[in-house]
This record gives structure tokens, C-alpha cells and sequence, in this order.
């Protein structure tokens, strides 16, 4: 069994035909080179690197990270002002 972790970055953006042109559409892929092939040992019973590039194309930082969909969510406060509403 493999498991393999891309950067959220990872592949090509998405290219959308329109007519006979092709445009960018908002997509936050750049083809970043960032990848950890993990294999499972039945023996060991253990995970094992079997490749890995560590290498980013783009910046990183906690604000950054903290900025993508999947990470923002409401607080308690929020929450419980919808739920009022």
C-alpha cells in the first residue's frame, strides 16, 4: 500500500476554453514540485519514505495557510450569532 501528500499547490491550474481562446481560471495550482511517497510495511508495520521533494515554488507562512478555504471556520461567537439570526 502507497500513500502519497501533495502541496495544495500541486499540478497545472485549470484552463477553461471559451470559443477559440483559453483563459485561466482562478485556481490556486502552480505546479508546485512538493511530494512525500510513503510506503506501509507489513512487517514493521510501519510507514516508510520511499521518495520525497521537499521543494515549494511558492511562498509559505501560517498567514498564508490560515487564509484557504478549508482552514476558515467560525468561532463560537459567530456561530452562535447565525444560529440566533
Amino acid at each position: 500500500q502507497e500513500v502519497v501528500k501533495l502541496c495544495i499547490h500541486h499540478g497545472q491550474p485549470w484552463i477553461k476554453k471559451t470559443d477559440n481562446s483559453m483563459k485561466n481560471t482562478n485556481s490556486i495550482r502552480n505546479g508546485c514540485p512538493f511530494k512525500i511517497r510513503l510506503a506501509y510495511n507489513n512487517q514493521n508495520m510501519a510507514l516508510k519514505i520511499t521518495s520525497i521533494d521537499i521543494n515549494h515554488n511558492h511562498k509559505r507562512s501560517e498567514h498564508l495557510y490560515n487564509l484557504y478555504s478549508k482552514n476558515r471556520k467560525l468561532n463560537p461567537e459567530q456561530i452562535s450569532e447565525v444560529t440566533t439570526a
